[in-house]
């Protein structure tokens, strides 16, 4: 037993090899193939260096004013930015941009990855004006603007692509803002439709209980001609027993001015209604909206408030209130956006990045040709000689 063992462990540890071996026996193998390795590494090397070189990559960053923006609106519509329609919508707006770069830039796009990575919200508000001011709200704090960063060939190339992002981003809230606006319209008119009816039955109620009330005290006077006569106190209100101790007459005054205030709320119901009517009209005019960029929506809207209102009296006060108050709510986005420009675009292109660097690049080649090259070539030999690479033994 103990010889055995003996044996066994012998034959194990003599199959064992040192790192100092190995390293020996790794140079003897690429020393082999030395004079044959190195002028493939060495050209491939000023290949991919001479590749690289004419065909540099910058990395640039710009500002894009963003004026009052907050950062609970930028939270809100930037998941529009991936949207398929809209992308494709901004991206055919842009001026002079190739089907390639235009395919490059919505392949781009429609990654949320992309834009997470590539758009930082600038706010105001600082770590030290946070020290100082605890009780700031940084969702609520204005923006120095949206910095962009990007990756271009040329001051041209990084100029495009800077401006089919901010016409994206801009169409992005364009159409934010407005579908915002039309959904919470669609709420107004549902709610302001049962609120104005109730109204005008509470201010019709209150009327007929002041002819009822008017009618009694006048058959009052007609059993009683000593109390016509009015009291030396004014008569502000008879509701909720107010007046109840004047004289009829005195009363009956009061009940109509009453009955004329109710009047007067009535018809500021009435129009109300009328201006509901003519807003629900119009938003049953347009259904669901089309997958339109931001600006084009606007322009859809327009249009289909102008036919609205070509069939309506636009000499009524409301009518011309309820258009230009759509025309405020739907031309206010677009002319906001007109604002979004960028401060300054980057002018320095002198340095590319690492990966587009003739001599970074230039070293990651030969070290792979020089150590890569080498067990393909063998494995290949071994291929074409129809043998297999011996495996290790199972232990």
């Amino acid at each position: 037993m103990h010889t055995k063992s003996s044996v066994a462990s012998a034959t194990y540890y003599s199959d064992e090899i040192s790192l100092r071996e190995a390293v020996l026996k790794m140079l003897a193998f690429y020393r082999g193939f030395a004079r044959a390795l190195f002028p493939a590494a060495f050209f491939s090397a000023l290949a991919a260096a001479a590749w690289v070189s004419f065909r540099p990559v910058y990395a640039v960053t710009a500002i894009l004013d963003t004026p009052q923006l907050s950062l609970n609106e930028w939270r809100t519509f930037s998941p529009l930015l991936t949207d398929k329609a809209l992308v494709q919508a901004s991206l055919s707006a842009v001026a002079g941009l190739k089907d390639r770069e235009r395919q490059t830039l919505e392949k781009s796009f429609l990654t949320p990855a992309f834009w997470e990575s590539r758009i930082q919200y600038k706010t105001a508000l600082r770590r030290d004006d946070v020290k100082e001011s605890p009780n700031a709200e940084p969702k609520k704090t204005d923006t120095l603007g949206l910095e962009i960063s990007i990756t271009a060939s040329d001051e041209s190339a990084a100029a495009q692509r800077f401006e089919a992002m901010a016409n994206h981003i801009r169409q992005a809230m364009i159409r934010h803002r407005l579908t915002t606006y039309l959904r919470e319209q669609r709420q107004t008119v549902a709610q302001k439709r049962d609120e104005t009816a109730i109204e005008l039955i509470r201010q019709q109620f209150a009327i007929d209980q002041s002819n009822q009330r008017i009618a009694d005290m006048q058959k009052l006077l007609e059993a009683y001609p000593e109390l016509r006569r009015m009291d030396g106190a004014t008569v502000v209100s008879v509701e909720s027993g107010g007046g109840k101790y004047l004289s009829p007459l005195a009363q009956i005054v009061a009940l109509k001015a009453t009955i004329s205030e109710a009047n007067a709320g009535m018809r500021a119901v009435r129009r109300q209604q009328e201006e509901m009517a003519l807003r629900g009209r119009f938003l049953a005019g347009i259904g669901t909206p089309p997958p339109l960029a931001g600006s084009d929506l606007a322009a859809w809207l327009d249009d289909r408030k102008k036919r609205l209102f070509a069939s309506t009296d636009l000499q009524s006060p409301i009518a011309q209130e309820v258009s230009h108050d759509l025309d405020l709510h739907l031309q206010g986005p677009v002319l906001y956006a007109d604002l979004w420009r960028f401060k300054t675009l980057p002018a320095d292109f002198r340095t590319p990045i690492l990966l587009r660097r003739p001599l970074p690049v230039g070293i990651a080649a030969f070290l792979a040709v020089w150590l890569l090259l080498p067990p393909v070539v063998l494995t290949f030999r071994a291929v074409r000689q129809g043998i297999a690479p011996p495996l290790p033994a199972a232990k």
